[in-house]
C-alpha cells in the first residue's frame, strides 16, 4: 500500500500547477496522461464513466507489463490517480472463466 502511496504522490508532485483550479489533490486530466505517459510509459487502455455521478475511470498501463494507474476523473475534468501498481499482467482476462 505504501508503493501505491508514493506512486500516486509522485504524480501529483510531478505535475505543474495550471491556470485550472484542481485544488491540491488532483490535476486536468490531460496533465494527469502526460505525466503518467512520461515518467511510466503508461497508455490509456480503459474507459469507464459512471452512471449517475458523471465521474469517469481511466485505466492507464505500460504496455510492455510494467506499471499501471487508475485515474478517477470530476465532470469538470479534474483527475487524481487513486491505485497504481506494477507487473502489469497483459493478455490476461479471467472475466467468464469459472473457478
Amino acid at each position: 500500500m505504501l508503493k501505491v502511496a508514493i506512486t500516486v504522490a509522485s504524480v501529483l508532485i510531478g505535475l505543474p500547477v495550471l491556470a485550472q483550479d484542481c485544488g491540491q489533490a488532483a490535476r486536468p486530466i490531460d496533465e494527469v496522461l502526460s505525466v503518467l505517459a512520461e515518467k511510466y510509459h503508461e497508455l490509456p487502455l480503459w474507459t469507464g464513466e459512471g452512471a449517475s455521478n458523471g465521474f469517469t475511470v481511466v485505466l492507464t498501463v505500460d504496455p510492455d507489463g510494467g506499471t499501471w494507474t487508475l485515474v478517477f476523473v470530476k465532470p469538470d475534468r479534474c483527475a487524481a490517480p487513486a491505485l497504481a501498481g506494477d507487473n502489469w499482467l497483459k493478455g490476461t482476462n479471467l472475466a467468464g472463466k469459472e473457478g
